[in-house]
């Protein structure tokens, strides 16, 4: 684990997610990039994944949610 800042720390894990989700986060990603001069699309579609669950996990009180001992069933 690397230090990112004070109160934040970066892990590798392994989730899953529905298909579904995948599927609009790269479908939104391409209508907000476009295609480039080779028709291409440009974008790192395992970043945006990154940082959007990694926000989703900061707004929706993660630790709240791990310090339940009701969600460790």
């Amino acid at each position: 684990m690397n230090q990112l800042q004070d109160d934040r720390v970066l892990i590798s894990a392994r989730i899953e997610v529905p298909a579904a989700a995948l599927q609009v986060i790269v479908e939104t990603a391409r209508q907000m990039t476009g295609r480039n001069q080779k028709g291409h699309y440009q974008v790192d579609t395992a970043d945006l994944v990154n940082r959007l669950l990694s926000r989703f996990v900061i707004e929706k009180d993660f630790v709240g949610y791990v310090s339940d001992r009701g969600n460790y069933k």
